[in-house]
């Protein structure tokens, strides 16, 4: 495991955050394994309401994986199957 210097999370994530966003592009949950590998995802776990501002101003790009509202325990699970399949050696 890399242990990273104290910075910002604006430092740690500058040119490297990718967002799941109910409004963003549409795309299959292998495409965003695909789209985030060395980079950081972005999942909001909010009883209601989205990112700030700020936060979508850090992004690289807003995907979304599926037609419908998820849960966030149901983004990782869409998620977690193709992206284990695709970082395991064959």
């Amino acid at each position: 495991m890399e242990v990273l210097p104290q910075t910002s999370l604006r430092e740690l994530v500058q040119g490297k955050l990718v967002l799941l966003d109910e409004s963003g592009v549409r795309r299959t949950p292998e495409e965003v394994c695909d789209l985030v590998e060395g980079k950081f995802l972005g999942v909001g776990a909010f009883p209601h309401g989205e990112f700030t501002k700020e936060i979508h101003n850090l992004a690289l790009e807003r995907v979304s994986i599926h037609s419908e509202v998820l849960e966030a325990y149901q983004t990782v699970c869409l998620l977690s199957s193709p992206c284990w399949s695709k970082s395991t050696p064959k």
